[in-house]
Order: structure tokens, then C-alpha cells, then sequence
């Protein structure tokens, strides 16, 4: 009975530890999308290789210092990395306007249409139509 009771009360310990981690990613989460919205006021790119890789190399030295297996740790990060990465590009994609032009591209509506766009729209889908029906 006793092993039972260890046993219980070290699981119990991991669940809590669990919980803990789900609560650290859902708040991550929530910043990504904080992030996303100024990165679009910037301009930036949703991936930042330099980034990623200072992010690698100090998760490597600590989990190092912690005996985790560097590729445990990067399997973990990657993973989070990717998920606020999806994040972050669903977010971009509601975001991005629609702008058509009517005519082929290098006609005057689609040279306007690139002027504008360039000016005043900073994230924009371009969309060709042969026909107003299209649009």
C-alpha cells in the first residue's frame, strides 16, 4: 500500500507539472497573436530565422545545464515554434485585403491597382478578372 501511495503522490506531482505547462502555452499563444498585429503595423515577416536560432541556442545552453538532451529540446521548440507560426498566419490571413483590377496584368487599371496598393496597403492579395462577374 505504501508504494501505491509514492506512486499516487508522484503522479500527482507530474499532473500538476502538466497543467502548468498547458497554462505557459496557452499564454504563449495569446502573445504570438499580440506579436502578429505588430509585426503587420511593421511590415515584418512572420519568420525569423535569427530569431529561431538565438531562441535554439539558448534553450540548448539551459536545458544543457538542466541534463535535458539537446534533441529532446529541439523537438519541443520546434514544435511551439511551428504552432505560433500557424498562429500567426491565420491571423495574417484575415487581415490581408482583397484588391481587383479589371483587364490584363500591365493594363492601366492593373499598373494603378500596383501604384495605389504600393502607397497605401501594406498586405494585400492581388486578384485578376477578365470579367466584372469575376470580381
Amino acid at each position: 500500500m505504501n508504494k501505491n501511495k509514492n506512486l499516487f503522490l508522484l503522479r500527482k506531482k507530474i499532473n500538476k507539472i502538466d497543467e502548468s505547462i498547458i497554462s505557459l502555452l496557452a499564454k504563449r499563444n495569446i502573445i504570438s497573436k499580440k506579436i502578429i498585429k505588430e509585426k503587420i503595423k511593421i511590415n515584418y515577416p512572420i519568420k525569423d530565422v535569427k530569431r529561431e536560432k538565438k531562441i535554439f541556442t539558448k534553450i540548448i545552453k539551459k536545458g544543457k545545464n538542466l541534463k535535458l538532451k539537446k534533441k529532446f529540446l529541439l523537438k519541443v521548440f520546434k514544435k511551439i515554434i511551428k504552432n505560433s507560426v500557424k498562429i500567426q498566419k491565420k491571423i495574417l490571413k484575415k487581415k490581408k485585403v482583397k484588391i481587383s483590377f479589371l483587364g490584363p496584368k500591365g493594363s492601366y487599371s492593373h499598373l494603378a491597382f500596383l501604384k495605389y496598393s504600393k502607397k497605401k496597403i501594406k498586405n494585400f492579395v492581388q486578384f485578376h478578372a477578365k470579367h466584372l462577374r469575376k470580381l
